[in-house]
């Protein structure tokens, strides 16, 4: 058996085994880095995609539509809530007023699980949907306590905490007050 340098021959095959070993570690860290920066580069459009998909359906005839109805509905009939196992209540609503009411609350209560989960941009949601949703939560949801709409009730107050808390100018806050008190009293009118 010959010594080390028998071995591996001399030392500048020594040399160029080190020197290759060093280039290739090099080479895996600069892949790795390059591999990290495309990751979070393609994760960030993703989520400015899906905040994007979620205003073009937003601002999308059906969804338009949809909220049409769902507040005409909520100003006709403010004591109507969306519980399951109350028809009595619900036989003043037709069909799609339902069907509409829903939709919005679909709506709402996805963008809060995207939201909490971090697959929206949270900073564009307040200005592009916080006004409306402040809206209907005011008028309508808010009053959820306890039944088969609770878990919906829960996100949409959370999602609420968030629009709410993002508007920290007092200029802002203080349309976005104006927008819930027309709401409030928009439903007291109808309801009398």
């Amino acid at each position: 058996m010959g010594s080390f340098l028998e071995i591996m021959g001399n030392a500048d095959t020594l040399s160029a085994v080190a020197a290759g070993s060093v280039g290739a570690l090099i080479g895996l860290i600069g892949v790795v880095w390059v591999a990290k920066s495309n990751s979070a580069a393609q994760t960030e459009l993703n989520i400015w995609n899906t905040t994007l998909d979620l205003q073009k359906e937003f601002n999308s005839r059906a969804m338009q539509d949809d909220r049409r109805t769902a507040m005409d509905a909520i100003l006709r009939y403010p004591k109507i809530k969306l519980e399951v196992g109350e028809e009595k209540k619900f036989k003043s609503l037709s069909r799609d007023d339902l069907d509409a009411i829903w939709s919005v609350a679909d709506f709402y209560y996805r963008l809060s699980l995207l939201a909490r989960k971090n697959r929206v941009k949270k900073d564009y949601i307040p200005r592009a949907f916080g006004q409306t949703f402040v809206w209907y939560m005011t008028a309508y949801f808010d009053d959820y306590e306890d039944g088969p709409a609770e878990e919906i009730a829960k996100e949409l107050r959370w999602l609420k905490s968030q629009i709410i808390g993002e508007y920290s100018n007092t200029e802002e806050r203080a349309a976005l007050d104006r927008w819930a008190s027309a709401a409030i009293v928009k439903a007291a009118e109808t309801d009398r």
